[in-house]
């Protein structure tokens, strides 16, 4: 197994360390270190699987969607991060704020940004309050929010009403009545034309609905009719990053908000946001804290000397707020490396492939017990989304074969492979479904 990246100052020891010990031992020995490194670089996707414990263990886990799992390199960030508990903890902090800084690397390589665009914060909706805290709803009030958003977005934007914004909802082309009978629900640009004009001062996006795995493949058309009426563009891609690319150069979008626990796999507690470059001067956030300054560390006697007022950040880091989650960022940085490593576009590919084997055995084959009803298209969908009775019972009756799933609502489970899982997975997983249902 490839040695883990190296993370931050205490990673680079730590392989410096592992280079003197082993040349000690002999010099040829050096280059054993940078060979494994070397391979690393050269894996085949299928053969990461043996990074993740839970899959040598023998789980055929698919349900991203909710919750991704940690791999080796993330869990050995732990075991850093407790050895350090013993230490001097300024030079601890020293060392996490690197960290902090490289993970926003990490991700802007992710979504074709530049670090200065990243801020991390706690979660998706923290990223929408600092955005909706920065409008000025006096000109410009109306908020148009997809009707298929994540509910805690929705919130966010419902309370910005108490400073004078108007929430707009674009319903979805049909009515939702199961989330896996009907074609094309996602609104497309005709329906976002019809909501958008000159008072709207954003629009929310959604890049793939939570419950259905319809992904919004008409993005770049929303975004240009938004901005053509003069309104900015957040879209919320928790279901998408580190799973499908998205590239915000190509995109155009003016602010992007992503979980790190899905298909990041890495802990909860973090969120990305992205915030176009031209457009992080412009907006100054309500929210904010002492590391939203230019330069937190010389904010405390600014701070007495100007009654609370010092220059904000020029980077996205104006959006961040007091100390950030740092032991988490440690642990984050190492598995965004890994996903680099591999490649989002690799992830994509051959993510698609696997949604397109489980539509051809369900359809080939047939099963009884469930439904998979919703027309399929490779580029439209993330995951999948099948109709079966109490749908929560299927779940817990399918952990009993070491499946797991996850189910959304009364009568939906969620099928959400990652670059971890195999075709025969696939074959399992149809399997036991026949077992329990």
């Amino acid at each position: 197994m490839p040695s883990a990246p190296i993370t931050s100052r205490g990673c680079l020891s730590t392989f410096m360390g592992e280079l003197e010990s082993e040349s000690v031992q002999g010099g040829s020995q050096i280059w054993q270190v940078l060979r494994r490194k070397e391979e690393s670089r050269n894996m085949k996707i299928e053969e990461y699987r043996d990074r993740f414990p839970i899959i040598r263990r023998g789980v055929n886990y698919q349900a991203t969607c909710g919750i991704g799992v940690l791999p080796d390199v993330g869990i050995q960030a732990i075991e850093e991060v407790k050895g350090m508990s013993t230490e001097i903890p300024e030079v601890n902090f020293e060392t996490f704020l690197g960290a902090h800084e490289e993970l926003k690397a990490e991700f802007a390589n992710i979504i074709n940004a530049k670090p200065g665009e990243i801020a991390i914060v706690p979660s998706t909706s923290a990223a929408a309050c600092r955005i909706l805290n920065s409008l000025d709803y006096k000109a410009r009030n109306k908020v148009v929010v997809s009707a298929l958003s994540f509910p805690g977005i929705s919130f966010a934007c419902h309370a910005q009403q108490r400073r004078g914004a108007k929430v707009s909802f674009v319903p979805s082309p049909q009515k939702i009545s199961s989330p896996v009978d009907y074609d094309n629900l996602r609104p497309g640009p005709a329906d976002y034309e019809k909501s958008i004009d000159e008072k709207t001062i954003l629009v929310v996006l959604t890049g793939t609905c939570y419950r259905t795995g319809f992904r919004q493949d008409k993005l770049r058309e929303i975004v240009q009719i938004a901005h053509d009426k003069g309104a900015y563009v957040f879209i919320d891609d928790g279901q998408l990053s580190g799973h499908f690319v998205e590239d915000v150069k190509e995109s155009n979008v003016d602010f992007l908000a992503t979980t790190t626990y899905k298909y990041l796999l890495c802990p909860m507690g973090n969120a990305f946001l992205y915030v176009k470059e031209k457009l992080v001067e412009e907006l100054e956030s309500l929210d904010r804290g002492w590391f939203s300054g230019e330069n937190f560390m010389e904010s405390f006697p600014y701070w007495l000397e100007h009654s609370g007022h010092h220059r904000l950040s020029q980077t996205a880091s104006r959006f961040e707020l007091g100390v950030p989650r740092l032991p988490l960022d440690y642990i984050s940085l190492p598995v965004l490396k890994m996903i680099n490593e591999i490649g989002v576009k690799n992830i994509e590919n051959y993510t698609k492939d696997l949604l397109d084997y489980y539509v051809q055995r369900t359809t080939a084959e047939g099963y009884e017990g469930f439904e998979t009803k919703s027309p399929y298209n490779r580029e439209q969908r993330s995951h999948l989304t099948i109709k079966v009775p109490e749908a929560e019972k299927v779940s817990v009756k399918l952990r009993k074969y070491n499946t797991a799933v996850e189910p959304s609502g009364r009568e939906v489970i969620r099928i959400a492979p990652h670059f971890y899982n195999i075709k025969e997975e696939i074959d399992e997983l149809l399997t036991n479904l026949k077992k329990v249902l």
